[in-house]
């Protein structure tokens, strides 16, 4: 959208070639930086409680965000963004368009879906019968039964992000098709986009891929709904997110495997033995005893 009217003569199959390869480098671009907020960021906040990590991811969102529309606005003038399409949906050079009834398809709407699809499909087959999808489901059920097993799980959880990266980059780049991408409300992340996202993955428990499809639709379907009937998705948002927090504090955490092997490890592991009858009469054990007992 930039570039065509700083040309002096562009050709339509100029704009279509230069149409995919930005398309390309934004994949790529998104790639990179899912890689980059591991390294820098999430890599660094391993050990740290699980809810710093998540307000630093938080954070990270709101700050990319914000660098987004900071960008658009930094590299076009107001000409370019107003009537040129920087805000306004940008959809590919290829037009395909049918009608359901009243309602009409056009080419963005449909890739929504099938990428969608496919990349849930493609996402599950890579978990379930790759190689590296087995070390992937291997660090996230046990890391240090992993590691013991020669399990790389800082390469492992470094591609698990690149894999991230990918799905998200091809999100945004599939809602700036349909939507403006430069004012926060449609391509951009917006607090309804990050509310319906974390709405999702408290219903899928954070560990089901399938739930999360389903509630995805779901919960895409109640937003527009409520969007077409008033307007508005913000008392919707609060009404939700009250709802989630209620089945937070109230679902049961079941047991995986770590918590059962260090269940197991406790219990089986070597108890004390008690204080020999030679040492007990020493003074310095008695009063260690004694001590012991009234901190106790």
């Amino acid at each position: 959208a930039v570039c065509p009217p700083c040309l002096e003569r562009v050709t339509p199959l100029q704009v279509d070639v230069l149409y995919w390869v930005s398309l390309g480098l934004s994949l790529a671009f998104g790639i990179g930086l899912a890689w980059l907020a591991y390294l820098l960021v999430v890599r660094k906040l391993e050990q740290a409680p699980r809810l710093v990590l998540t307000v630093a991811s938080i954070f990270l969102i709101t700050l990319l965000a914000g660098l987004q529309r900071g960008i658009v606005n930094t590299l076009s003038t107001q000409q370019q963004r107003l009537q040129i399409g920087i805000t306004t949906a940008v959809p590919p050079p290829l037009r395909l368009s049918f009608h359901i009834g009243q309602v009409r398809f056009d080419l963005p709407q449909v890739l929504l879906v099938v990428v969608a699809a496919v990349g849930l499909l493609s996402t599950g087959l890579y978990l379930q019968r790759s190689a590296t999808g087995t070390a992937i489901r291997a660090a996230s059920e046990n890391t240090t039964r992993a590691q013991t097993l020669g399990v790389d799980v800082a390469r492992v959880t470094g591609r698990i992000w690149m894999l991230v990266g990918a799905l998200s980059g091809s999100a945004s780049v599939l809602l700036a098709m349909a939507a403006p991408a430069g004012d926060g409300t449609g391509g951009g992340i917006g607090v309804g986009l990050l509310g319906a996202v974390l709405i999702v993955v408290v219903l899928a428990r954070l560990v089901s891929l399938p739930m999360a499809a389903l509630g995805g639709l779901a919960v895409g379907v109640l937003f527009a709904a409520v969007q077409f009937s008033v307007r508005s998705t913000d008392y919707l948002i609060g009404a939700l997110l009250l709802v989630v927090l209620v089945l937070l504090l109230v679902q049961v955490r079941d047991a995986g495997r770590s918590d059962s092997d260090a269940a197991s490890s406790y219990l089986t592991g070597r108890q004390a033995r008690p204080v020999p009858r030679e040492l007990a009469a020493l003074p310095s054990v008695r009063t260690l005893t004694r001590s012991s007992l009234v901190t106790g």
